[in-house]
């Protein structure tokens, strides 16, 4: 059966996309400055660790260079934000701009809707696989609002059946690291206008 593919054209190869993500950008700046703060604070009196230095470096740039697609690219810090824990506000200014309804976090994050409400009542950082997760995600949601340009059309391409993913929707995917890596590349492909 062919899809019409009208509603997944990529948009524009804008340098500069369109996105509503500033409050994403000021909170990811914002832990990255108390991340370094609390390295460099805690490791006073050592030598800095090559870690802390990517840390330093990236929150001595928070205020005008680090932006949403650096973080991704910098694997490292990726990783050192998910062991330090994704702070609730982090975690709701990405649900709030991505198309992916509460229920669906909660299966995303195995978890249930009322612990997720919990989180946000208590103020409580997700921690480990709950941090890592949320980190995928947002990556591929990043990925997704930079190809698509509105969060409507994100919306309908991660919830069809898509030919590339064997049939399968891409939001269901989301779940694990490896699920993750296929949306990622067939939004790749999405990009670069290659459809199966």
């Amino acid at each position: 059966m062919q899809t019409a593919h009208t509603n997944l054209q990529p948009a524009s190869a804008n340098p500069q996309p369109r996105l509503k993500l500033h409050r994403i950008e000021r909170l990811l700046q914002a832990l990255l400055r108390d991340m370094a703060q609390s390295s460099s604070a805690g490791n006073s009196d050592r030598p800095e660790s090559s870690g802390t230095k990517i840390i330093s470096k990236a929150a001595g740039q928070a205020s005008n260079a680090t932006t949403i697609a650096d973080f991704f690219a910098d694997k490292l810090l990726v990783h050192r934000v998910i062991q330090q824990g994704i702070p609730h506000s982090l975690y709701q200014a990405i649900k709030d701009r991505s198309p992916i309804g509460e229920n669906e976090w909660a299966t995303l994050l195995a978890t249930s809707s009322k612990t997720l409400q919990r989180h946000a009542r208590d103020n409580r950082p997700f921690k480990g696989l709950h941090a890592q997760r949320i980190v995928q995600v947002f990556e591929a949601v990043f990925m997704g609002l930079e190809t698509f340009d509105d969060s409507q059309r994100l919306g309908f391409w991660l919830s069809q059946p898509n030919h590339a993913l064997g049939g399968v929707k891409p939001i269901e995917l989301l779940s694990d690291a490896y699920g993750t890596e296929l949306v990622l590349g067939e939004l790749h492909r999405v990009q670069r206008g290659l459809f199966a």
